[in-house]
């Protein structure tokens, strides 16, 4: 089973990071619930401080300087009466005053909106001389941090109290939108300075990065309310719960062309024709590109036709006839996946797979026959969505006394379920604790824990405990929870339905053409486990398999061999002329009295028996 390791997951997470985290150990919980090292969050909140973290994630991070020079909006708690070293609730107080009034404030905040010089506190992760700032503060040394400009496009008081008896400070809840590089607590220093009052903050939080707001992110609903009894410095342990990730994962958000354009950044499909480019590193020209939106960014956010995010160009203008590179994210080698119910419910199918939605049918699919055929053709229509089947170890038919066994093995099922160029199969235990399941629960766990948008079925669809839920039952779920249902009609071979029973039937009676008729190919029997006697020409085996076996006969078939059946046998290269190739050999076959004979040359050729076709 190939598990997905999340090492590369591309998106972004909206994160409500709470005071008395730094902003680094905040995104310890994304990158559990992601299970991904690769993150980076766009602009540090410092410890006291809580609000919105932008978490960019795998080579998303790339983006990181683009989302950090977006403009940020902020609710400032500023005490006036005193100032620490830090300028915020942390640090120590190192100077008293008068407190100021309302008016005081009101009047002189249209001064400090606008472009400022200002500059950054003594604590901060500036570096002078080659050392942080903070460490030579804490050290007792001079830190001398020469003025940057900064804007300040809003400036707004939203409420004040005034000084009191029991409280000689007065304070201010302020609302702040402001240019990247702006220190928020240098700001309420320099408000105080103006004002001949000391001030610093008591408490601050993000409500806004460039199109990012508060509300949006996971966990926002945990912060408390932002109002004069706010206490900033919380210290809050890191937790680790089912709920959180599952908000996180949640919350996560693929970059699609509709992301970047929120982003500020122009988008484009990269055509089909030229993704070899891109893989390759070669220069791509402006006819290889399809605009999907236009800005005022020479950044570019390159997709490939499915919606996957495909990298950065820049875009060199006239009179070039080209993009320069940013960084690419070229498509991951296609990989097949065989998940368990147990994957699914531990959060082990991949959420980017989630997020991009799934396009899915549910079944036993023994045998994979015309109509099942039908189906994987109609989910494989599906472009821009993830596609896979959910089938069983064995078909809930298995115990009954008429059952005598299945077409296919669970591993022929998932090999020619993978032939098929899907990107999965979920395979679950049939057990009587799953036989349970009531229908309208099975289908939401697809939808919340696969991502299911689209589900294709067969007209005579049924599924959870005793079958209740059928097709018409789930029309109306498809309805209520918003999901595709695509119905595909019955198949049919000489006017008979083709279905798994009739074929098993077909098999059992020796009705080989009529049952290949169905199938869409030739019924074959898993031998890789069977442990041949050669004696007098002939390989013999005792039949012991959970497959069906055709009825007592002798029967044409080709004796299938393993990859490497031309590199280690001679043997077979000697009998090569009697066959279409070195990794077959046509014979006959005997079934007898629950025994197996097959014509063949040599135990040699016997030990290497793989499968047996029957044509």
């Amino acid at each position: 089973m190939k598990k997905n390791k999340g090492s590369n997951i591309t998106g972004l997470v909206l994160l409500a990071k709470k005071s008395g985290l730094t902003s680094f150990s905040s995104l310890w919980s994304v990158k559990h619930a992601l299970k991904t090292e690769k993150v980076g969050h766009t602009g540090t909140l410092d410890s006291f401080a809580d609000g919105l973290l932008v978490v960019l994630t795998g080579r998303l991070t790339h983006l990181v300087p683009h989302i950090t020079s977006f403009t940020k909006t902020y609710l400032a708690l500023v005490c006036f009466g005193k100032e620490t070293d830090t300028l915020d609730p942390t640090g120590k107080v190192i100077k008293r005053g008068s407190a100021t009034s309302r008016k005081q404030v009101e009047d002189i905040l249209a001064t400090f909106t606008g472009p400022l010089l200002q500059k950054p506190p003594a604590f901060s992760a500036l570096h002078v001389g080659g050392k942080r700032a903070s460490d030579l503060a804490r050290n007792g040394q001079d830190v001398n941090i020469e003025p940057r400009q900064i804007f300040v496009y809003k400036n707004s008081l939203i409420d004040f109290k005034e000084a009191s008896e029991n409280d000689p400070c007065s304070y201010a809840i302020l609302e702040i939108q402001c240019s990247k590089g702006t220190y928020i607590r240098a700001l309420a220093r320099d408000i105080g300075e103006a004002l001949q009052s000391p001030a610093c903050l008591s408490a601050l939080r993000r409500t806004q990065v460039g199109p990012f707001k508060l509300s949006d992110a996971a966990f926002a609903k945990d912060l408390p309310p932002f109002d004069m009894n706010l206490i900033a410095y919380s210290p809050d342990k890191k937790k680790d719960n089912q709920d959180e990730r599952c908000e996180i994962r949640k919350a996560f958000s693929l970059f699609t062309p509709e992301l970047a354009k929120t982003c500020g950044l122009k988008t484009a499909y990269l055509k089909k024709d030229f993704e070899s480019y891109l893989e390759n590193g070669r220069p791509l020209k402006k006819k290889m590109l399809e605009l999907l939106s236009a800005g005022e960014s020479k950044k570019i956010a390159l997709f490939f036709q499915d919606g996957i995010f495909a990298g950065m160009v820049e875009d060199l203008q006239a009179p070039s006839y080209f993009y320069r590179y940013s960084f690419i994210a070229p498509r991951e080698k296609k990989s097949f996946y065989t998940f368990t119910l147990e994957d699914i419910m531990n959060d082990n199918f991949p959420l980017e797979f989630i997020k991009r939605g799934t396009a899915l049918s549910v079944g036993a699919f023994d045998g994979l026959h015309r109509g099942h055929r039908t189906i994987i053709e109609q989910i494989k229509g599906y472009k821009n969505l993830v596609k896979g089947l959910v089938t069983f170890t064995s078909p809930f038919k298995a115990e009954s006394k008429d059952y005598f066994g299945n077409v296919l093995t669970l591993e022929q099922k998932i090999e020619e379920i993978k032939n098929f160029a899907l990107d999965f199969v979920l395979v679950i235990d049939f057990s009587p604790e799953f036989s349970k399941i009531e229908g309208n629960v099975f289908i939401l766990t697809l939808i919340e824990k696969m991502g299911m948008k689209v589900l294709v079925e067969g007209m005579d669809f049924s599924c959870g405990y005793k079958g209740a839920l059928n097709m018409q039952g789930l029309t109306l779920l498809a309805k209520e929870k918003n999901f595709d249902l695509c119905q595909v009609p019955d198949s049919f071979v000489d006017g008979e339905k083709v279905s798994s029973s009739s074929i098993r039937n077909y098999i059992r009676l020796g009705d080989l053409k009529r049952s290949a008729l169905m199938l869409g190919d030739f019924f074959t029997l898993d031998c890789k486990s069977v442990k041949w006697t050669f004696r007098a020409g002939k390989a013999e085996a005792k039949i012991k398999t959970s497959q069906l076996v055709p009825c007592d006969g002798t029967y044409k078939v080709l004796v299938e061999f393993p990859e490497d059946a031309e590199e280690d046998s001679v043997e077979l290269k000697a009998v090569s002329c009697r066959t279409f190739s070195l990794k077959s050999l046509h014979t006959d076959c005997l079934i007898k009295d629950g025994r197996l004979s097959l014509f063949l040359p040599s135990q040699a050729v016997s030990d290497r028996v793989q499968a047996i076709k029957f044509i």
